[in-house]
């Protein structure tokens, strides 16, 4: 594969973390923000959502310790109903949470009233954590994202592997919103994945977001950031880029050799030109305390 960025656009998100494209809007949040901002296609904040109220913002953070730690948004369609989810890397106890936000719009195109849901899944982030812990690794979700008939969500590999859980649509659903699912001793079977990507200057990548290509396909983003825990910062090298083919347990990657350059997430507007090896991809960055950036990134896949 190869790139070539087509256009950087600073936007008012605080630590952007995740961004998806629904309704023919940008939808974004920051790792230290209470917000949930909905943008037009030029990366202007129109909507500034309240998903939690908090009093002291510093300089419209939440100070480090206290952050829930926003890492992961995906699009969800459940029910002939669309949403978005997102969730807490589960780094520390309180970024064990969860937000559904339902997409239904007023006449105005404003999200309708109680709209926002939030929710504590623990037994998802234990089933997590005991897996990272087996493989020697701290919890760090940074990823997630829906096909019809399955939900991936992506664990970052900052001192152990990258790895991908794979659940059932109806299963992530009913155990985010705590209803009964019926298996014994309340069990959810779930698949994992290794990802396997290269390392750079002998730093390994973690991966950071993730989105949907196709009932087969992911394209996924990742950072070579020179830390050893899934708290601290460190030296941001370069970022990543890749599709995996989790039918065909393929993956194709492209190194974004830019210093302090911190992909954090990555979305498609339109995949038309996907079939012909092209297709044109935002993503935004977190400058660990500088001002964010949205990508337009035109990506060609070779054979």
């Amino acid at each position: 594969m190869n790139y070539q960025i087509l256009k950087r656009t600073f936007i008012d998100v605080p630590s952007a973390s995740g961004v998806e494209w629904a309704k023919s809007f940008f939808w974004a949040i920051g790792d230290d923000s209470p917000f949930l901002f909905k943008m037009n296609e030029m990366g202007e904040i129109i909507e500034k959502i309240t998903l939690f109220e908090y009093a002291n913002l510093q300089n419209d953070r939440i100070p480090k310790a206290e952050k829930m730690d926003f890492e992961a948004i995906t699009t969800f369609e459940y029910q002939n109903n669309s949403y978005l989810i997102i969730l807490g890397s589960g780094a520390k106890e309180h970024r064990k949470i969860a937000y559904i936000i339902d997409l239904e719009v007023d006449s105005k195109g404003y999200l309708k009233d109680n709209t926002i849901q939030k929710y504590y899944p623990q037994n998802l982030y234990d089933s997590w954590q005991k897996h990272t812990t087996l493989v020697g690794a701290e919890l760090n979700i940074e990823g997630i994202c829906a096909s019809n008939d399955s939900v991936f969500v992506f664990q970052r590999g900052n001192i152990g592997q990258n790895i991908v859980f794979e659940y059932t649509t109806n299963d992530f659903w009913n155990i985010l919103t705590n209803q009964n699912l019926g298996h014994q001793n309340n069990e959810v079977v779930f698949k994992t994945h290794n990802l396997d990507i290269p390392n750079f200057n002998n730093i390994s990548a973690g991966i950071s977001g993730s989105c949907l290509l196709s009932e087969n396909e992911i394209l996924f983003c990742a950072s070579y950031e020179n830390t050893n825990n899934a708290i601290d910062d460190g030296e941001v090298l370069g970022s990543l880029l890749g599709i995996w083919n989790f039918k065909e347990k393929m993956v194709k990657t492209v190194i974004i050799t830019e210093k302090n350059l911190k992909i954090e997430s990555v979305c498609v507007k339109n995949l038309k030109d996907f079939e012909q090896k092209s297709m044109e991809i935002y993503a935004v960055t977190d400058a660990d305390g500088g001002k964010s950036e949205m990508l337009l990134i035109d990506l060609k896949i070779l054979d």
